[in-house]
């Protein structure tokens, strides 16, 4: 990611990809936790989120 100019975080979840799935979107600190990493890549994209 970094070589083709990118950014990527990883955030360990305790959760299987179903699990994330159901629950990303609901309020909780890794949502919160995501949408703070959407909106620190762009600026449009931080105006859109809560």
């Amino acid at each position: 990611m970094h070589s083709l100019g990118g950014r990527a975080e990883v955030l360990p979840q305790d959760l299987s990809h179903g699990e994330i799935n159901a629950q990303l979107g609901l309020e909780s600190p890794y949502t919160r936790a995501v949408e703070a990493f959407m909106g620190s890549l762009d600026a449009e994209v931080a105006r859109r989120l809560p």
